[in-house]
């Protein structure tokens, strides 16, 4: 029996690894250049060096740890895996601002982080009280605000998930929050 697998990321491969591994004849599709997906590390060559870049910033291998994930893994794709020191920044307005950005506010426009402090403010003040948000979308726009998120959250999550993010549900988010307090 033929499988049709259609996407090389993590899912992709671990399916038509699986699928081989009865007895299936697999056929794989992916409409990059490349396999991996959201997995991806491209390698930039600039005149200041190169550089080795996650697609996604390293935030789909945080279970890298973990024996199951890193097994399989491994088994996809043998002897490649390196361990490396995450150092990750977000590029805005012409600076470097270390990742997560909601916790570096140093460098950003005060205009943008007030903005952020004001949703910060009503979110601790109003908290309950409002009715939950329907998306993970608004969920970013109560807890960081407009600017912040038209500046950065929106830009940097649609590329991070690929995916509209009205669509995603905000009951199990990865994006971590601030204390009130810890901004102040």
């Amino acid at each position: 029996m033929r499988v049709l697998i259609v996407g090389s990321g993590l899912a992709g491969l671990s399916a038509a690894r699986e699928a081989r591994h009865r007895g299936f004849d697999v056929l794989l599709l992916e409409a990059n250049p490349e396999i991996g997906g959201l997995l991806r590390t491209d390698v930039v060559h600039t005149e200041h060096g190169t550089y080795t870049l996650d697609v996604t910033g390293g935030h789909w291998l945080h279970t890298l740890t973990q024996p199951l994930v890193r097994d399989l893994l491994e088994s996809l794709a043998p002897g490649i895996w390196q361990p490396c020191v995450r150092k990750a920044g977000c590029l805005i307005d012409a600076q470097v601002i270390p990742y997560p950005v909601q916790r570096n506010l140093r460098g950003i426009d005060p205009a943008v982080v007030a903005d952020y402090v004001r949703a910060l403010v009503k979110n601790e003040l109003l908290g309950n009280s409002l009715m939950p948000p329907k998306n993970f979308r608004e969920w970013l726009l109560r807890h960081f605000g407009v600017r912040l998120c038209e500046e950065f959250m929106f830009p940097y999550n649609e590329r991070i998930w690929r995916y509209p993010l009205e669509q995603m549900s905000c009951e199990s988010q990865r994006v971590p929050t601030v204390d009130l307090l810890d901004v102040m």
